[in-house]
């Protein structure tokens, strides 16, 4: 009997924990992708999120139409990595475009909670042309951005930290053994 009622008290415990900390909001984004003007491969790209059902055509040089990324979307990125094992904001996920054209130059606008965040992005290499993106909280406000410009918040701390330490002063003369 104990057994049961334990059984019973974890398992709403457990879908308590996950709708109470559960991140990740639903958002609409948007994509403009400019391949170099002598590529002449493609006049169309696909544009897929792994794992979500966000899968369409745009053509290039054009701002797509927006595309809302819905709970159902959301909970499938949450179940992809890094996400599976953070549980937590940064929601992590990349928009993925095919073809690979090298020095294309990718444009995204992103909503959430009626707010529009933009970014860009310059495809320089080879392999699968993506945009890392992510959704975090910052002071009570969810945000979007490409992982450049969340990290970019760091930068300053960084910068000013280095600049507290001054210049690090090395031995002129050391010995040799």
């Amino acid at each position: 009997m104990f057994r049961n009622v334990l059984s019973i008290f974890l398992l709403v415990f457990g879908f308590w924990c996950i709708s109470a900390f559960s991140y990740g909001k639903e958002f609409s984004f948007r994509v403009k992708i400019e391949p170099p003007a002598a590529s002449q491969q493609t006049s169309r790209f696909q544009v897929v999120i792994d794992g979500t059902k966000v899968n369409f055509y745009v053509d290039k040089n054009v701002w797509s139409e927006w595309t809302k990324v819905d709970n159902a979307g959301i909970d499938a990125i949450r179940k992809q990595y890094p996400n599976l094992y953070l549980g937590r904001y940064p929601l992590v996920f990349h928009i993925r475009m095919v073809p690979s054209i090298p020095e294309t130059k990718i444009y995204l606008e992103c909503e959430v909670d009626s707010k529009q965040y933009s970014g860009q992005a310059l495809f320089t290499g080879s392999g699968a042309m993506n945009v890392g993106i992510l959704q975090w909280e910052e002071d009570g406000i969810t945000k979007m951005g490409t992982m450049a410009q969340y990290n970019n918040k760091y930068w300053h701390h960084i910068n000013k930290a280095a600049e507290s330490i001054g210049e690090i002063k090395r031995p002129e003369k050391t010995s040799y053994c």
